[in-house]
């Protein structure tokens, strides 16, 4: 072989070598070793474990509601309690029926992507999650533990203990509620002391209780 041979054979070589742009990590293989592809065909999936999106559908409704920087929380479906924070990275300017995640109903829904603040290092790529969207902050307001909350019908009340350390009920206005935490608007002062009752230990007013 030339010099000539030789030098083309090498720039022929290093032409067909594929550089990914990102440390990434390969997900799937679309070819096996030895299979013959043209320019245009898709080799793998490359994966960057720096970042995290998630990609959801938001139906017309609730994309009027939904834009850039809202605070997300990314929940694992079934396997996992614990929460991933994120924000809101885009919000397509139209609707679809084909969707992200092989929506197929015929359903216009609007896709959306979420980026997670840190890689959760747990989150399969591909795999289903639950999404809650922050669309209303308020800031130095009373709130409480969801668990807190007593419902009865379309009322609200608490369990808060007195001054004599009895039991007594409370009922409360409610205003915003997030992912673990309800704004209560009414009813409630700052420092009071609210109880949380057991499920096999129900409380009654005027009953004592201890900490």
């Amino acid at each position: 072989m030339s010099q000539l041979d030789y030098q083309e054979t090498q720039e022929k070589l290093l032409n067909s070598i594929v550089t990914a742009t990102i440390d990434g990590k390969i997900l799937d293989m679309k070819v096996k070793k030895g299979s013959v592809v043209k320019v245009g065909d898709e080799l793998l999936t490359l994966g960057d474990p720096s970042q995290e999106l998630v990609k959801l559908n938001l139906s017309i409704l609730n994309a009027t509601k939904v834009k850039p920087n809202q605070l997300a929380r990314i929940n694992v479906i079934g396997l996992d309690d614990r929460g991933f924070r994120g924000r809101v990275e885009t919000v397509s300017p139209q609707a679809t029926t084909g969707g992200t995640g092989g929506n197929s109903s015929g359903v216009a829904t609007v896709s959306a992507t979420v980026l997670l603040d840190e890689p959760s290092d747990i989150l399969i790529p591909g795999s289903q999650v639950s999404v809650e969207i922050v669309l209303q902050q308020q800031e130095d307001v009373v709130t409480l533990p969801v668990q807190a909350i007593q419902r009865l019908g379309k009322k609200s009340f608490v369990w808060v203990k007195d001054n004599q350390g009895l039991a007594q009920k409370r009922d409360v206005t409610l205003g915003l509620e997030g992912f673990s935490t309800v704004e209560v608007t009414s009813g409630l002062n700052p420092g009071e002391e609210v109880l949380l009752p057991l499920p096999d230990s129900p409380l009654q007013p005027g009953i004592p209780v201890s900490p």
